[in-house]
């Protein structure tokens, strides 16, 4: 068997070396730009949760949790593009701000106003990635986390509870109102009858003694 030159065999060293230091670099930028878009937390990514149910009004504050930083909340390279929209049934957006939380980079937290109305909610975000890249949840074919958060906003029980407490009261108070005008009436009736009855006895005595007077005065004469 004859023995490849030295410098043949060196070649070939060098140029797997090469290729798996390619291979390397390729999967490294490949997963970096994998982790580049700053993907939603894994648990907790949204408060409230999407699909959830939320009693009272529309919270104050809706949260966005990433799994990393991001460097900036809205699109860096187009600042007309909102950071979020919170989209009642009726088509209303009740953003008052949204911002990067200073104290917690990897969130995004979504100030609300006129919170009283309820009914379904639609939430959109837009933020800045790590590559440079805008990323958002508006459903669209470029959107890099799915759909929009929803979430549905309904009355408390507590509500219902003195709402319907305060029909029955209603109800009760016209019933007793109801009785004792029937009892009223009952009682005038009853005295009515009392007063014609001993009018009619009266007047009956009164007639009996003046037929007993003229009986007496024709025996007399």
């Amino acid at each position: 068997m004859t023995a490849l030159p030295l410098s043949r065999t060196c070649g070939h060293v060098r140029r797997a070396l090469v290729a798996a230091a390619g291979l390397a670099v390729l999967l490294t930028l490949g997963v970096g730009i994998a982790f580049a878009h700053d993907p939603l937390a894994t648990s907790n990514a949204y408060v409230p949760a999407n699909g959830s149910t939320v009693s009272g009004a529309l919270p104050a504050t809706i949260l966005v949790n990433f799994q990393e930083t991001f460097p900036k909340a809205g699109d860096a390279a187009n600042s007309s593009t909102p950071i979020a929209k919170v989209i009642d049934a009726q088509g209303n957006d009740h953003v008052a701000n949204a911002v990067q939380n200073q104290a917690n980079a990897k969130q995004l937290v979504i100030t609300t106003n006129n919170r009283s109305v309820q009914g379904a909610y639609t939430v959109t975000w837009t933020i800045t990635a790590s590559d440079g890249h805008a990323v958002s949840n508006d459903g669209t074919a470029t959107a890099d986390e799915g759909g929009p958060l929803r979430f549905t906003v309904v009355a408390t029980t507590a509500s219902f509870a003195a709402t319907t407490t305060s029909g029955q009261g209603t109800s009760t108070s016209s019933s007793s109102s109801s009785s004792s005008s029937s009892s009223g009436t009952v009682i005038a009736a009853i005295v009515g009858i009392g007063i014609v009855i001993l009018f009619g006895a009266g007047a009956m005595l009164f007639w009996k003694r003046r037929r007993r007077d003229e009986f007496s005065q024709e025996s007399d004469s």
